[in-house]
């Protein structure tokens, strides 16, 4: 599999002591505590997030689930079940049972599976949680219904438990749609957030460096577009 990029943080936003990251980019190159895999009943490599979180993971992945497939496994809607993550930057994998899509309300069920995704990793103390977006053409749900599932349970949980032992939440998309709605609701419940731009920053610091008689490298400035791409 080729090397992708390095995801691209779009916001940051804290909450008490915990803080919502979200990213647009390769759910593989995000390292944490825990990574989600949405799943049905049996475990399966399902089209989308999923076989990309099988790919990542290798060879490993696969062994200890056709185990579990042999053994007749099944796990129901909400239902999570836990294995390594293989070649993944996490400690551990957690495959959860997607519910079955309810077009007359959808967010419940978003709610449902997030809320015992955040108690399976309270049980396990661990530190951060990574979230993908889920595949519409697999699971049926929107962008829209799921950056508004997430972001509001997510929100309510950190704000109902000051003493959590959960510090970071990495919210991942993997196209600009999914990425534009989430940051859509994350503008209307946490606010905007000033986008940076390095033209500007450049210009500025180049006008206060003109004053003291100096002037930016062109090594640093390269490096500076570098960060900011």
């Amino acid at each position: 599999m080729n090397k992708s990029k390095e995801p691209k943080c779009l916001r940051e936003d804290k909450i008490r002591n915990t803080t919502i990251k979200l990213f647009k980019g390769d759910l593989t190159r995000i390292s944490g505590g825990i990574i989600i895999n949405p799943t049905d009943s049996s475990l399966s490599k399902l089209p989308g997030i999923s076989s990309i979180i099988f790919e990542g993971a290798g060879h490993q992945l696969l062994k200890e689930l056709s185990i579990k497939s042999r053994a007749g496994f099944n796990i129901g809607p909400g239902e999570i079940i836990t294995t390594t993550a293989g070649n993944l930057g996490a400690t551990r994998l957690c495959h959860i049972c997607i519910p079955q899509y309810n077009e007359n309300n959808p967010e419940p069920l978003l709610r449902m599976f997030i809320v015992n995704l955040l108690i399976h990793a309270e049980e396990y103390k661990t530190d951060s949680v990574i979230l993908p977006c889920l595949t519409k053409k697999t699971n049926i749900f929107t962008p829209e219904q799921c950056a508004f599932g997430y972001y509001s349970t997510l929100i309510e949980f950190i704000n109902a438990n000051h003493q959590t032992s959960l510090r970071e939440f990495k919210i991942v998309c993997s196209t600009n749609k999914e990425s534009e709605s989430f940051e859509k609701e994350a503008e209307r419940r946490l606010g905007k957030k000033e986008k940076k731009n390095i033209f500007g920053l450049i210009k500025k610091i180049r006008k206060n460096m003109s004053k003291a008689g100096k002037e930016i490298p062109d090594v640093e400035l390269k490096e500076m577009r570098k960060e900011n791409n």
